[in-house]
């Protein structure tokens, strides 16, 4: 309005301004090149800025205006679903009965227009398109309540403080045009003085935005809120190679619900969510939720390194993370000495901490329930009376299941007679040599109910090698265990969120039904709640020619009727779901001799893909070699010997020309084995030379552990095939043998 207003006064007072800035010019300062939203507001908008433009350049002038539309190619789709317009001010010349017509045409426009984008603009907000290139932190920044900032693909190298509002009925929303990879914008700050984003303002809503990678050692936060921030959601973005993903740690502010949701953070410089003030006393964190994220690798140089961390005085409910490959806890929290509520940590999947538990509660009130803890470098669950606060109360750790950490199961510091605290239920498989519990019989308010599982196959399903099964083995010793029973610690649900009922098992996982139970670890997120996700263990036979139609036979677990199944990107003809074990297909043509992963997906659209297990070939199937040993870093350094892979690290083996391996083979079947591992879990991925690394491990391995396994891996543009080491940190050996090739 306040633009309709002073075009009409200016219009007036200059009708012959030609001498001010061009349309081009104005389009820049009045940032509003393009603007995408609702129909009418989209052009009620463009009015808007093109009447500021005619009040220098038009009405009784041989200068005339339209208004041009173009194609955005967005689609209309998502939370803030919009047409695919986008609208522009151009300049063109008339005579001047034509400028006069036109104007008088523009001027009833504009007068609809305001009113509808008064109206528009208030219930619903407005939609703006932002490109790399564009001054994005400013249109931002100018955002009223309820509009949305579209992020179009491509990489945004610059920062920004974001100071503008919404409001709680009302956010302001910065996103990606949708989550799909080809459309993500990418935040990817190369510099060193910024954080890539601050937060001032409230009520406003990050999705589908990728972070990351920013320059090693220099702190730079993806995101660091900056003031009393209030309803803050950060949801499904991705976070990789960056310092403290999301920050809330500035002094003298109260954060309150704060969500942080469905993100994936990989390869963090440092902690991945920081909430709150070490002191207890600068800052506090209130109501935060940490909801299905994935978190996967922390290795900062100063050798911290939390998954996640609440600090002391601050609390949060978090559920349903997994977290892999901590420097220190997976998660982390403090507790409170000034009444807060407790923080409550639950349904969480924790493995691999490099060097301290898996979760650990530094003081209460806090609740640990169905949590699955795994492979951790000292106790699963470790209550610490941390910097002997004497918080240690109010702690309950409930239904939890521990195995295989390195140190023991379960161990609390200074728990004292009267303090509240709870232990039960809890499901304990403990390495050999190793505590369940330390101490063997602590002080509790309530302790009952835990149960040592010695060996971890006597509890468990499949307790081994990941990916593990932790059901509880039918008529074991977990079922029905905990009983029934109405105490305020007591959980009705498990991590699955299936009802405990009546008699419910010991530790975080309620037997539900016979057969197979959910697939955990190996890199991959927990799966949500509610109906088990397939698993797929083998297909039969894993090759075929080019032209499709090979009948395989796909063994696992969890199908459902109305599955599908896809060979790469290409569905299968012929599907028959058999059992919830075997599915039958046949395999679509291929345009080119390759390997494609194999997936299978339920028609509630979860899904399971197994790596590399099908080969397409020209014709002749398949050339076998006698086994013959090609890589071995045991032996003395050299293209296909040592050193030993490093954590983190590619290397490059050409097989091409080896063990008989002709330069024309485009795949290869190998035996690869692992040992030596230090410290380890970690994974080995395989993949043709000159290619993306996959998203998929080829092996997974425990610390100390020697394992092998067969694949068909194809090769590189130089016969060469690329291993990445997902390992925390050190080193691991591997060898590889090769038994044929195709052709």
């Amino acid at each position: 309005m306040a633009a309709f207003l002073t075009g009409a006064l200016l219009t007036a007072a200059f009708p012959r301004a030609a001498f001010l800035p061009d349309a081009a010019f104005l389009r820049e300062v009045f940032l509003l090149p393009r603007v995408a939203r609702d129909p009418d507001v989209r052009l009620a908008a463009t009015f808007f800025f093109c009447t500021l433009l005619l009040s220098f350049r038009f009405f009784f002038t041989m200068t005339g205006l339209y208004i041009h539309e173009e194609e955005a190619g967005e689609p209309a789709n998502g939370p803030s679903a919009f047409g695919a317009r986008v609208y522009n001010c151009r300049i063109r010349n008339n005579s001047a009965l034509e400028g006069r017509r036109e104007a008088v045409r523009f001027w009833a426009a504009v007068v609809a227009a305001a009113v509808s984008s008064l109206a528009a603009g208030t219930a619903h907000g407005n939609t703006f398109l932002v490109h790399p290139g564009d001054p994005w932190c400013t249109v931002v920044n100018a955002a009223a309540p309820g509009d949305t900032i579209l992020f179009g693909a491509g990489t945004y190298p610059d920062t920004c403080s974001i100071v503008a509002s919404g409001m709680s009925g009302a956010r302001i929303t910065l996103r990606s045009q949708t989550a799909a990879p080809a459309d993500r914008a990418f935040l990817a700050y190369a510099g060193t003085s910024s954080n890539i984003i601050d937060v001032y303002g409230s009520y406003i809503t990050i999705r589908w935005l990728t972070f990351g990678p920013t320059a090693a050692g220099a702190g730079v936060n993806p995101l660091k809120l900056r003031s009393n921030n209030i309803g803050i959601v950060i949801d499904q973005n991705v976070f990789q190679g960056t310092d403290i993903a999301v920050a809330a740690n500035s002094g003298g502010v109260t954060y309150q619900d704060i969500s942080v949701t469905n993100n994936v953070l990989t390869n963090l410089q440092s902690t991945g969510l920081y909430f709150g003030c070490h002191d207890g006393i600068s800052c506090h964190a209130l109501n935060i939720l940490i909801r299905g994220n994935l978190i996967h690798t922390v290795q900062p140089g100063d050798g911290v390194g939390y998954g996640l961390e609440i600090k002391l005085n601050s609390y949060a409910t978090i559920v349903e993370n997994t977290v892999y490959g901590s420097q220190g806890p997976g998660i982390e929290v403090y507790g409170s000495n000034r009444g807060d509520p407790p923080s409550v940590v639950e349904r969480n999947y924790v493995e691999g901490a490099v060097t301290d538990a898996g979760i650990n509660v530094g003081g209460g009130p806090a609740i640990v329930r169905n949590n699955i803890v795994v492979g951790n470098q000292y106790n699963g669950i470790w209550a610490q009376d941390y910097n002997s606060r004497g918080l240690q109360q109010n702690v309950w750790i409930v239904n939890n299941t521990i195995l295989n950490n390195q140190t023991g199961g379960i161990k609390v510091s200074n728990w004292q007679t009267g303090a509240g605290n709870v232990l039960a239920f809890n499901a304990i498989a403990p390495l050999g040599g190793t505590p369940a519990l330390t101490p063997a019989s602590p002080i509790a308010d309530v302790f009952t109910g835990n149960t040592t599982c010695t060996p971890a196959t006597g509890c468990f399903d499949q307790p081994n090698t990941a990916p593990y099964d932790l059901w509880p083995v039918a008529a074991g010793p977990l079922i029905g265990a905990a009983g029934f029973g109405t105490e305020s610690w007591r959980v009705t649900d498990d991590f699955l969120c299936a009802s405990r009922g009546s008699a419910a098992d010991v530790g975080a996982m309620q037997r539900t039904a016979p057969g197979i139970g959910p697939f955990l670890g190996g890199g991959n997120p927990r799966p949500p709640c509610g109906v088990l996700a397939p698993a797929i263990f083998s297909i039969t036979p894993t090759f075929g020619p080019l032209a499709g139609g090979t009948l395989v036979t796909i063994l696992g677990a969890n199908f459902q009727n109305g599955a599908s199944v896809a060979f790469g990107a290409n569905a299968a003809t012929s599907v028959t779901v058999v059992s919830a074990t075997t599915i039958t297909a046949r395999s679509p043509a291929s345009a080119v001799p390759q390997t494609v992963g194999v997936t299978v997906t339920n028609p509630d659209t979860q899904s399971a893909t197994l790596a590399s297990a099908f080969t397409y070939n020209p014709g002749t199937a398949f050339y076998t070699l006698t086994p013959c040993r090609v890589v071995d870093t045991r032996s003395p350094t050299g293209p296909l010997g040592g050193p030993a892979l490093n954590a983190g690290g590619d290397r490059i083996f050409v097989f091409a020309g080896q063990c008989g391996t002709p330069s024309a083979a485009r795949s290869v079947a190998i035996n690869i084995a692992v040992t030596q591992p230090s410290p380890g879990p970690g994974f080995l991925s395989f993949y043709p030379g000159g290619t993306s690394l996959p998203l998929v491990s080829t092996l997974n391995y425990r610390s100390g552990q020697t394992r092998a396994n067969n694949a068909i891996v194809s090769l590189g543009a130089a016969g060469d095939i690329a291993v990445h080491c997902g390992q925390a940190s050190g080193t691991v050996q591997v060898i590889i043998d090769v038994s044929g090739y195709f052709q």
